[in-house]
């Protein structure tokens, strides 16, 4: 394989498939390219498109064009005129679907990660906190416990106000006494694999309309989890919950 990435101009690696780290990799192409700077829109597509001609694809397939830049992949099919493009992601993601038991544990770690993650949160908030300092503490220990990247959404309310997800920019409010705060730790674990958790603390005692929402949420999500059974179709299972 050939990756490209940041770096310099015309500076190329060869790894030759050994390096630990790149593991499969090739070669790494240098590139200072920016989404940012405009006229460094087609530097990445550039390297790709040296390759490729080098190589001689007559089918060439993309996985998640969605998420590309749109500048790169009109470069690289202007340049390889005659060659045939293929969306392949479907079958990407169905062959991501399938995971191994390494792979099972992985998540399974993630999961308890962030179960104790949750669990210090619940220890530590009390009034005076911001809903920032919330999210922060479930950062710094989930890196702590081996994370490396997330999103922590947070925000709090008087009960009986809604206080919908937000992000770290609108977590400037201090809790008070009676207060619920909605937080969500969505980050990965050792292993890369990411899982999700959300819940609602409350300084002080639950609505009953808090609790009775809850309990229809546990409902939900519990027959839902009954349809969870091997050659069961996804589409089915989210109607079901619907």
């Amino acid at each position: 394989m050939t990756l490209i990435e940041m770096g310099g101009t015309g500076v190329v690696r060869k790894l030759k498939g050994a390096d630990p780290v790149h593991r499969g990799i090739e070669e790494v192409i240098g590139s200072p390219s920016f989404l940012s700077v405009n006229y460094t829109d087609n530097y990445h597509a550039d390297c790709a498109l040296k390759v490729l001609k080098a190589r001689g694809y007559r089918t060439i397939g993309l996985v998640g064009p969605g998420s590309m830049p749109h500048a790169f992949v009109t470069r690289i099919k202007e340049g390889l005129a005659g060659t045939n493009f293929v969306d392949v992601t479907d079958a990407i993601d169905r062959l991501k679907a399938i995971k191994s038991e390494e792979e099972i544990g992985l998540i399974r770690r993630c999961a308890e990660m962030q179960d104790a993650v949750f669990a210090k949160i619940a220890r530590a908030i009390k009034p005076g906190m911001r809903d920032l300092d919330v999210t922060a503490l479930a950062q710094h220990e989930s890196q702590v416990l081996g994370s490396e990247q997330g999103i922590f959404l947070g925000n709090s309310a008087p009960l009986g106000r809604r206080a919908p997800f937000a992000p770290r920019h609108m977590q400037g409010r201090t809790l008070r006494a009676g207060d619920h705060l909605v937080l969500l730790i969505e980050n990965n674990g050792p292993g890369g694999f990411f899982t999700e958790i959300a819940r609602t603390l409350v300084l002080g005692k639950a609505s009953n309309e808090l609790i009775d929402g809850f309990e229809a949420m546990k409902e939900a999500q519990d027959h839902t989890l009954s349809l969870m059974k091997p050659g069961a179709l996804c589409r089915d299972i989210a109607i079901a919950h619907g």
